[in-house]
């Protein structure tokens, strides 16, 4: 039976929150010893917050603060992700995926991309400045620290990011193009869901392995940026309404909060672009590090680029006892060049080398002439 001071807790929320949650939670919950599970009907999805085990009076104000950051989650993260995904890249970049079975991820600050996280960066400084700063106890003399602090997250993500790009669609002129030399490019499409099975957990964050949709439209990037904002700034108000006055820099869950505003923020950031990067249609599989950590939980390599050097994580997918092969490419396009039917030709044999079985060869569809 689920025990009694969590079932008052939770439904002393419920009625606080009822007017905002009727628009995205169906109602029904169920209660299970110090596990609260909420259904949303948005997304069809079981969200479940854990409540470490703590004396017989549960704190409300815990229970009220994991709820909103699956709220976060829920609307960062991709709730349904896509069964395919295609990484388009050059012949060297092909080869070594094949012979190695390694992904590179690299750091984001080395992408296309020269406003990389701080396109994002920029959107949410202006309503940090209109509303976060703005509240009792960010701009309480007790805790004035805790406004450098965020004024810090404008510009510190907090954590090294390594990105491994890939797209929604194949066959995107402009990808081939953008990735094509002498020796030609492809794309190699990847089962999104046996990916993330087989990727190891790196990241050390509440999320094993993290994958984000980009978002190119600035309208909805200037919505998400306020939502988030509004939403931890009622996290405060829930703090400052539990504690009273008494809350100060030490607090838990003032801590608690500003930490993970810091790591929302910083996925949020991820997936926001230009809208001139739109025809990419990209999708990212994410690796993170804390900054702070005095033994860093990913270590970089460096290979040579046109940036000079360019930090990047080599993501290891071979099974290390068995040495099977994990990797799961369903299939490899070969993009516009000269002799298609001999890159075709040399992929199939490097796959039988290694080999790789069941992985489709087959040449772009478009009358373009490189």
């Amino acid at each position: 039976m689920p025990q009694k001071p969590l079932i008052e807790a939770f439904e002393r929320i419920v009625s606080a929150k009822e007017s905002s949650l009727t628009s995205i939670c169906c109602g029904r919950y169920i209660l299970c010893d110090l596990t609260i599970f909420l259904c949303f009907e948005s997304c069809l999805e079981m969200h479940e917050i854990v409540i470490p085990p703590a004396s017989e009076d549960i704190n409300p104000l815990r229970i009220h603060i994991e709820y909103n950051f699956a709220l976060v989650r829920n609307e960062i993260l991709p709730s349904k992700k896509r069964q395919k995904v295609f990484h388009y890249t050059d012949a060297a970049g092909l080869k070594g995926i094949l012979e190695t079975g390694k992904i590179w991820a690299t750091h984001f600050e080395f992408l296309n991309d020269e406003k990389e996280i701080l396109h994002g960066a920029e959107l949410f400084k202006e309503y940090e400045e209109e509303i976060l700063l703005q509240h009792p106890i960010i701009k309480s003399k007790k805790n004035y620290m805790h406004a450098e602090i965020i004024r810090r997250f404008m510009h510190d993500t907090g954590y090294n990011a390594y990105l491994f790009c890939t797209c929604k669609r194949n066959n995107k002129l402009n990808q081939f193009r953008y990735y094509s030399g002498s020796s030609g490019a492809c794309a190699i499409e990847f089962n999104t869901n046996k990916l993330l099975s087989v990727l190891p957990d790196v990241n050390g964050t509440p999320e094993k392995s993290l994958i984000i949709n980009v978002e190119y439209n600035s309208n909805n990037q200037i919505k998400k940026c306020r939502y988030i904002v509004e939403l931890f700034y009622g996290l405060l108000d829930a703090i400052l309404e539990y504690y009273g006055e008494d809350v100060d820099s030490s607090n838990e869950y003032l801590m608690l909060v500003l930490a993970s505003y810091r790591y929302y923020k910083l996925l949020c950031c991820l997936s926001f672009k230009h809208s001139s990067f739109e025809e990419e249609e990209e999708i990212r599989f994410v690796f993170l590090s804390p900054k702070l950590l005095s033994t860093p939980t990913l270590v970089p390599n460096f290979r040579v680029s046109k940036f000079g050097l360019s930090p990047y994580l080599d993501i290891n997918i071979w099974n290390p006892k068995t040495h099977e092969y994990r990797l799961p490419v369903k299939s490899i396009t070969v993009g516009p060049i000269g002799q298609k039917e001999l890159f075709q030709k040399s992929i199939e044999l490097l796959l039988q080398k290694q080999n790789i079985k069941r992985v489709s060869v087959n040449m772009d569809s478009m009358p373009y002439r490189s």
